[in-house]
């Protein structure tokens, strides 16, 4: 960044994240989980800022995560079919036709 550019917005983050000399693994990853992570910190500061700097996580021993893919990413069979190839995926509940 330059002297005295600011980050604005979850885009103006996920620009100077992205333009870093990232690893090359993070440079080969699809970027729409990248982007997600992104813009989920952003969402995670600003709620953090409403609360005063009072961030809340939720507890590792919690039996359940949940995981967020653009529906692109779903060819009717598979999540990421170029990066997974023959490895198989199931889910604990029904998915949805959309």
């Amino acid at each position: 960044m330059k002297a005295g550019e600011r980050i604005t917005s979850a885009y103006s983050l996920r620009d100077y994240v992205l333009g870093l000399g990232l690893p090359d693994w993070v440079k080969s990853a699809p970027s729409h989980p990248k982007e997600n992570a992104i813009f989920e910190a952003w969402d995670a500061w600003k709620q953090a800022q409403a609360e005063k700097g009072k961030a809340g996580f939720r507890s590792c021993r919690q039996p359940s995560q949940a995981i967020k893919f653009h529906k692109v990413n779903f060819n009717g069979k598979t999540w990421f079919p170029s990066l997974v190839k023959g490895l198989n995926f199931r889910a604990s509940e029904p998915l949805t036709k959309t």
